[in-house]
């Protein structure tokens, strides 16, 4: 996908956790705090196996993000199967949501969500080029 294309289908996402990320878009194309969704690790670099876990952003509008992250849990929850769910303190990462889902026999599933600011990925677009991206 390229810059302004929108994401409302899972067509790139492995099999094992299409039916996910498919449940994580219906849930969020129609909300008004919600700008986007971008997927993160092994699902950006092509080395994700059924093994990996699933690591997603929700990109929110700034003024909406504590609300979103205070229903998180709510929202993982209502996404299928979940066995817990915690914040990401403990890695000093707030805005972190980790999944622990149950809906894969013999194998339980991690999914990481972030709710990130527009203003927190502006920051980070600055940064960049010092880390060597174009």
């Amino acid at each position: 996908m390229g810059k302004g294309d929108v994401m409302t289908v899972a067509d790139w996402a492995p099999p094992h956790v299409r039916p996910y990320v498919e449940a994580v878009i219906a849930a969020i194309k129609d909300d008004p705090r919600v700008v986007g969704l971008t997927a993160g690790g092994s699902a950006v670099t092509g080395t994700m196996d059924e093994f990996s876990d699933l690591d997603l952003v929700v990109i929110c509008r700034d003024e909406h993000q504590p609300e979103l992250l205070a229903g998180a849990p709510a929202f993982a929850a209502g996404l299928g199967p979940l066995l817990a769910c915690f914040t990401g303190e403990h890695v000093g990462e707030p805005r972190l949501l980790i999944a622990l889902r149950g809906d894969t026999p013999a194998l339980v599933r991690r999914t990481s969500a972030e709710a990130a600011s527009l203003d927190y990925l502006a920051q980070i677009e600055a940064r960049l080029p010092e880390l060597g991206y174009r």
